[in-house]
């Protein structure tokens, strides 16, 4: 619900201070807060049947995916309307979370890949999961971050 909640606001504000309409981020970023739910769904579920064991792994890298896709979309169009967005962004914390997403989208690019050719562990697995869960809170954090503090009095 957070997250829906996340990602509607920031759609909200790209639809005001952009007047745009449509924002591909916002499709990504509820994408991955459905997957994620499902995967906090089947969290702890034990089963032989093999089309389950892979829908699990499915979801997770799913969600994974749509949400570097919605963070990086999200850091690279607000980077790209600097302009707009310097009186209500920090400009040092646009950078971080565009070098961040950056640095992201190819491990995560990398780790696909070496998913895809060799069957790890699943301690492997378990680690790489949690480990990903932690670096994304980084996205939540730098995006708390990157707003300015307005007072009106």
């Amino acid at each position: 619900i957070l997250m829906i909640m996340y990602w509607y606001n920031y759609n909200l504000i790209f639809k005001e201070i952009l007047n745009k309409e449509k924002n591909i981020f916002y499709f990504f970023g509820l994408g991955s807060a459905v997957f994620l739910f499902f995967h906090i769904y089947f969290l702890g579920t034990t089963s032989t049947n093999e089309f389950l064991k892979d829908f699990r792994k499915i979801v997770i890298v799913l969600f994974i995916l749509f949400e570097v896709i919605a963070q990086t979309i999200l850091a690279f169009k607000i980077y790209n309307n600097k302009n707009i967005f310097s009186k209500y962004c920090y400009e040092s914390i646009v950078l971080t979370k565009v070098f961040f997403v950056s640095i992201i989208s190819i491990f995560t690019l990398t780790i696909i890949i070496i998913l895809s050719i060799y069957d790890l562990p699943s301690s492997i697995n378990n680690i790489l999961e949690w480990n990903y869960f932690m670096i994304l809170l980084l996205f939540y954090l730098l995006s708390a971050l990157i707003w300015k503090k307005q007072i009106n009095f």
